[in-house]
């Protein structure tokens, strides 16, 4: 009887052993299922952004052939400009003389020429500023003047900021900073875009602000230019301030980013020997964007590089 009793505890156990190693194994599997379902959605969303991405390049490329083809008719318009200037004054000198009707037209014709005068400048300057942007070809460490790259960056964003009170700051004579001017210029726009959509959030806001202020700091003997992009939003929280430079992170809806702007701008940034950081702006209230540049810059490398 004892050893039927040994014998059945032993079977006992063994089958209860079994059972905790098949609970075990049923855990395991639905871990795995879960990182399974995980993975392939975290796969299926990289797949989204990639295809986005693609698209604009495509975007991208058929832009860059656009301002190719509309850089001779502007240049045309631009260069009618001065011939068009010399008939309005010859015209103006025969008709001071003349009626008031015709004082009148020159008038009404000095307008359009300073319409078409300022309007055909700035078309020429964005255009230019597009093509230097949309090159395909490499760019070099070169000594810039950070002032052009900011006035540049804000031409470029146009409409985007165009009710936007945007007041330019230098606290300081700024030195030149060797580094590749396009990318820095990559990094000032995404910031300005970021900040000028903080604002559209806004529902209400009369007076929506941002201020991009330019100075020199030391540290340790060695000269740093810092650029501040300071906007009137709501901020960015603290609970994500550590995952805002990650990338596919984005706190924009699915047409409006993909989460992809901060994080190659924090990998230019530290491509340049320099930092991207975010606080809170104690000048207008939300957020602040710093992008901190070594003055002395990088190693004279070319983009594809860094």
């Amino acid at each position: 009887q004892r050893s039927m009793a040994s014998l059945f505890r032993a079977k006992s156990e063994s089958a209860e052993t079994e059972r905790h190693k098949r609970e075990e194994v049923e855990v395991a599997l639905s871990h795995e299922r879960v990182a399974l379902s995980q993975a392939n959605e975290s796969l299926a969303f990289v797949e989204s952004k990639l295809i986005q991405a693609d698209k604009m390049v495509v975007y991208g490329t058929l832009t860059a052939s656009i301002i190719h083809e509309i850089c001779s008719p502007i240049n045309a318009i631009v260069g009618s400009i001065g011939p068009l200037s010399d008939v309005l004054a010859s015209f103006k000198e025969s008709a001071e003389e003349s009626s008031a009707e015709n004082k009148d037209l020159v008038e009404q014709l000095e307008t359009l020429h300073q319409i078409l005068d300022i309007s055909s400048k700035n078309l020429h300057e964005q255009v230019n500023v597009l093509r230097r942007g949309s090159r395909a070809a490499k760019e070099f460490v070169e000594d810039v003047n950070l002032e052009l790259v900011v006035q540049e960056a804000t031409l470029v964003a146009g409409t985007r900021i165009k009710r936007i009170a945007l007041r330019v700051e230098q606290t300081e004579s700024m030195p030149s900073v060797r580094c590749i001017p396009g990318q820095i210029g990559q990094i000032l726009l995404n910031l300005i875009i970021n900040a000028a959509d903080a604002l559209e959030a806004l529902e209400g806001h009369h007076d929506p602000g941002i201020v991009i202020r330019l100075s020199e700091k030391q540290v340790n003997d060695l000269s740093y230019a810092r650029i501040e992009v300071h906007d009137q939003g709501r901020g960015v929280p603290e609970d994500i301030r550590s995952s805002i430079f990650d990338g596919f992170f984005t706190t924009k809806e699915a047409d409006r980013g993909t989460g992809l702007g901060l994080s190659v701008c924090k990998k230019i940034a530290a491509s340049h020997h320099g930092e991207l950081t975010v606080a809170d702006s104690q000048i207008l209230g939300g957020a602040c964007f710093v992008l901190t540049l070594p003055v002395g810059g990088p190693s004279d490398t070319n983009s594809s590089s860094s």
